[in-house]
């Protein structure tokens, strides 16, 4: 037959002979010894389609696919071929995974495995993240976890770590306050951005304290002024207790300090001064 002769896919091979009829268990042997797993996806989905396997070469094959999958792209890519994911070793497989491409890359892939084919990845995918992370010093930024965001202890408690990464850094900036005015805009930008609202719960969450932060690192009565005007003009509210207190602690004149909680502070006072002179 023409076609094995020329055909340069080991699966197109296999495939004429077996449609032909012909012995092709030393041929599946050659494939399994080779390791090439395409050749062996593309191999079991063309005979599958033809049904010119017998069940117990399709078992021999199935058995070694589950043995071959060393990754999420190769999951992916079987279940994409073969209509479902083949049985595989979750653990080993994520651990793979995260060790060769980047955990975007591999969180995508595992939403789509679970959307599209009902597997549970994405929260197995973060937790072995988390283990690792752990072990490596490892952090995933706050913009990558918020396109991740899952309902799960896992995303909480990297998100956590995260957050508290960031704020560690805002910390040491010269002008803390800057910093955590900019890192309470952002987290405030990522909670309305994120798509799973147990997450953009979780994020909100995180904002009171965050704000808190801001007023507490502000060194000058000028500094606590912008912080309070910029969280404001972004609809973030800071406490007023909070305000009062780091105001007096920064010797901030009481006036002011009143007119920082509230903004028509000296228009009252007028007001109230003038109904006591009407008297």
């Amino acid at each position: 037959c023409l076609i094995q002769e020329q055909s340069l896919r080991e699966w197109e091979k296999i495939a004429s002979k077996a449609l032909s009829n012909q012995d092709i268990s030393k041929d599946l042997e050659n494939l399994f010894k080779s390791g090439n797993i395409e050749d062996l996806i593309q191999t079991m989905k063309f005979m599958s389609e033809t049904n010119a396997l017998s069940k117990d070469n399709l078992q021999s094959m199935r058995k070694q696919l589950e043995k071959q999958i060393s990754n999420l792209d190769q999951l992916f890519n079987a279940a994409k071929n073969l209509g479902k994911p083949p049985k595989f070793n979750q653990d080993q497989v994520l651990e793979n995974s995260l060790n060769q491409s980047s955990f975007e890359h591999n969180f995508n892939l595992a939403n789509s495995l679970d959307q599209f084919f009902g597997t549970n990845l994405r929260d197995s995918l973060l937790e072995k993240f988390k283990q690792q992370a752990q072990n490596a010093q490892m952090n995933l930024s706050l913009e990558t976890l918020t396109k991740s965001a899952l309902a799960s202890k896992s995303w909480n408690s990297l998100f956590q770590q995260s957050l508290q990464n960031a704020i560690k850094d805002a910390m040491n900036q010269s002008k803390k306050s800057e910093a955590l005015k900019s890192l309470s805009h952002q987290v405030q930008q990522l909670m309305n951005s994120c798509q799973n609202i147990h997450s953009s719960e979780k994020i909100s969450q995180e904002l009171p304290n965050l704000v808190k932060k801001t007023l507490e690192s502000c060194e000058n009565p000028e500094q606590l002024r912008n912080a309070v005007e910029f969280l404001r003009k972004v609809g973030l509210q800071p406490q007023s207790d909070d305000i009062k207190d780091i105001g007096k602690k920064l010797e901030m004149p009481e006036d002011e300090i009143y007119e920082l909680i509230e903004p028509n502070y000296q228009l009252l006072k007028k007001l109230a001064e003038k109904e006591e002179s009407d008297f």
